[in-house]
């Protein structure tokens, strides 16, 4: 196309100032037809309402920005109204879904248009999200402008759920990775951490792992032991003990435990002879070995307990639960150093000495100031 001067037209205000409409990527740049499409176009708000519903349903991307940008720099009472009447923002929603021919990467881009033009905290409500879904998600696989619809709150939970099961399932990591990121502080991590352990999916895994609340769940350590990537239930029980360590052990799950003991802290098999059903009366200290003693705090409730083992041959302190019936759970270990408490070491080497043990040349630290009494 083109006549004479045609090289010589331009877009209203482009050249001047780039509007933000034009960041967005994969929008392309005019191209000399384009020029002179717009230079015939008329301008009124009925021929580039028509004229939008064209190019929306044919998802002409580049038509789409222009009419957006003309508009947004006319008065406000000449722009678009995508709230009200015939332009309402659901019908011209819909109007983009019911087109299944559009390639999902221009439905992206048109909604990121419309996103960009309105600067919506919300989509409407009275749009169907079994509708939506549907066409989105089912019909067209359009993942990119599903998760942007998560960010825009708005599918409800069941389908936001859903959606991130559909992400796991298919291995779309950079689309779960930014629905993870918007969704990070709701409670559907922890169903979702498990769905990802069933789908043996280790990127999944490893994305959802630092936002779960709650690590409690046996099954997904006994599901994730028998998977076929072994890394996931490494990497289940790496966290398990990290947070064991920094908040004590709040439900024992004997399999990742054990491989915790083996393979983490190199822990000792305490000796099952050793292990009585907690009393009441039970001494706060006891000889447990020539260079080790037990100190068991006191008993909760329930009749679990926390026992530390100061080992003075190791120069180290273990810490263990020990529930009602007096199995033991391994919690961490450190060395003296790290302990923190020297006054506890100190009382725990005059108790084992009492005990007829052997602290093996044990010398409290200086002080600056005087030790307290025992």
């Amino acid at each position: 196309m083109g006549g004479a001067g045609a090289s010589d037209l331009t877009i209203s205000r482009h050249l001047v100032q780039r509007h933000p409409i034009w960041e967005i990527e994969g929008i392309p740049e005019p191209t000399q037809e384009d020029r002179e499409w717009w230079h015939k176009q008329k301008k009124s708000k009925r021929a580039l309402f028509k004229a939008f519903h064209k190019y929306c349903m044919s998802g002409d991307v580049w038509r789409i920005a222009t009419i957006l940008e003309e508009r947004d720099g006319m008065p406000k009472e000449q722009r678009f109204d995508l709230e009200k009447g015939t332009f309402h923002f659901a019908n011209v929603f819909i109007m983009i879904l019911n087109n299944a021919e559009r390639k999902p990467s221009s439905r992206s881009k048109i909604l990121q248009m419309l996103d960009m033009f309105l600067d919506i905290g919300k989509l409407p409500e009275q749009l169907s999200c079994s509708r939506v879904y549907f066409v989105i998600v089912d019909h067209d696989g359009d993942y990119d402008s599903a998760v942007l619809l998560s960010e825009k709150k708005f599918w409800f939970e069941n389908y936001n759920h859903r959606l991130a099961k559909e992400l796991i399932k298919n291995d779309k990591y950079v689309h779960l990775e930014r629905w993870v990121e918007i969704n990070k502080n709701t409670s559907d991590i922890d169903d979702l951490l498990s769905f990802a352990v069933q789908k043996d999916n280790l990127s999944a895994v490893k994305l959802l792992l630092p936002h779960c609340k709650d690590l409690n769940n046996e099954d997904v350590f006994y599901i994730a032991a028998n998977a076929k990537k072994p890394d996931i239930f490494e990497i289940l029980c790496h966290e398990k003990h990290a947070r064991d360590v920094k908040r004590g052990l709040t439900l024992p799950i004997a399999l990742a435990d054990e491989w915790i003991e083996k393979n983490i802290t190199g822990a000792r098999k305490i000796k099952k002879e050793k292990q009585s059903p907690v009393k009441a009366k039970d001494s706060d200290w006891q000889k447990y070995e020539e260079t080790s003693i037990w100190h068991n705090l006191p008993a909760e409730g329930n009749g679990q307990r926390l026992r530390d083992l100061f080992d003075f041959a190791a120069r180290k302190v273990e810490r263990y639960q020990q529930i009602a019936d007096g199995t033991l759970h391994f919690q961490h270990r450190c060395d003296f150093d790290d302990f923190g408490n020297d006054d506890k070491i100190d009382q725990a080497s005059q108790k084992l000495i009492k005990a007829k043990g052997d602290i093996k040349g044990y010398a409290a630290p200086t002080r600056l100031v005087g030790k307290d009494s025992l």
